[in-house]
């Protein structure tokens, strides 16, 4: 029996974009890049400009997300802290599908949130499937701006 072109052409990509997206990020921050996502290489530790395979890969592919989103805050004496949560897609989804559910937890983190400490919200998906560590997500965030804000104490002084 012959095998079937179509079937092994999308296998094919499906592999590729698999690979192509092994050890990436999508970063967002909400006021930060004018709206628009960051590609964190978390081999190298730092963003990358995306290439079209990249793009494609990681906007065009189903993967089993693992979505780190997090409220951050700075205090009056200075201390800069975030509130994290995880959500794990129950199966392989695209991008596009992460920002409803996102948005659904920051409103709650938000909610919980003090509101003269708060900076902005900010989320790093990661395709993999792979939790990163608190300090790897502080680290992500911090360079991508997400501390770059002011926060209510601070514009009423």
């Amino acid at each position: 029996m012959a095998s079937r072109p179509n079937k092994t052409a999308a296998k094919r990509y499906n592999r590729v974009a698999q690979a192509l997206a092994k050890n990436l990020a999508v970063v967002f921050v909400a006021g930060c890049n004018n709206g628009l996502h960051k590609i964190w290489d978390l081999k190298l530790g730092r963003e990358v400009k995306a290439s079209r395979a990249m793009a494609d890969a990681l906007s065009n592919g189903c993967y089993k997300w693992m979505i780190h989103c997090a409220v951050t805050g700075r205090r009056q004496d200075g201390q800069q802290y975030m509130k994290l949560e995880y959500l794990a897609a129950p199966h392989p989804i695209m991008q596009r599908q992460i920002a409803a559910s996102c948005n659904d937890l920051h409103k709650e983190l938000l909610g919980e949130f003090n509101k003269m400490h708060q900076l902005t919200a900010a989320w790093v998906g990661v395709p993999s499937g792979v939790e990163l560590e608190p300090s790897v997500i502080d680290d992500i965030i911090t360079k991508c701006g997400a501390f770059d804000f002011k926060a209510q104490w601070e514009v009423a002084e």
